[in-house]
Order: structure tokens, then sequence, then C-alpha cells
């Protein structure tokens, strides 16, 4: 992920939002089958810090993710996902209803 000078997250607020993240979301929400390694080690932004800069510390708009699925999202809009993998929910999914 390219960063830019005076980027968020090259900040102090952003390694503790990002350690927030990771604390209260053990667990890879983005979970891209062949190469997830389950457990969460960063933060992916939903909405891309190249769409909106100015959600970039914005705990809402952080999901906890591993480092190899944060890297292959890249900055791909969230329709274009297909998350989850074979062996867990789809991360949208924990808003539907229960049928």
């Amino acid at each position: 992920m390219a960063q830019r000078r005076g980027d968020a997250r090259n900040s102090r607020a952003w390694r503790k939002l990002r350690d927030q993240v990771v604390d209260e979301e053990p667990v890879c929400r983005l979970a891209f089958e062949g190469i997830c390694t389950g457990a969460s080690t960063t933060a992916d932004h939903v909405i891309p810090v190249s769409d909106r800069q100015d959600l970039a510390l914005e705990r809402s708009n952080l999901r906890g993710a591993c480092t190899e699925c944060n890297e292959a999202r890249r900055s791909l809009p969230d329709h274009l996902l297909v998350l989850g993998g074979a062996a867990r929910p789809r991360a949208l999914d924990l808003f539907r209803p229960l049928p």
C-alpha cells in the first residue's frame, strides 16, 4: 500500500487504532479463500483511504484482517469481493436477518 507524506496511517493515532481493531476483531473479516491466515494482524479500511481520506482514522470504517488478505484486497470496493471463504460467513452476512 503506497503511503504519501502526511498520510494519517503514518501516525501514532493510526497505530493505536489499528491495534484496537485487531484486539476487538481477532479473526480476519476478509477471509479470502486460499490466502487467509485466519488471525487479524491489521485493520482494513472498508471504504479505501484512496476514496475517502477523511475516514482513515474512523473506527466504523475499519475491520480486522490478516496482512495477506488486506494486501490482496488493495483498494477494491466490497461489491467486487467474495468475502468469508468457504468455511466462514461472508462479512456482510452478519447484518442480514436470520431465516
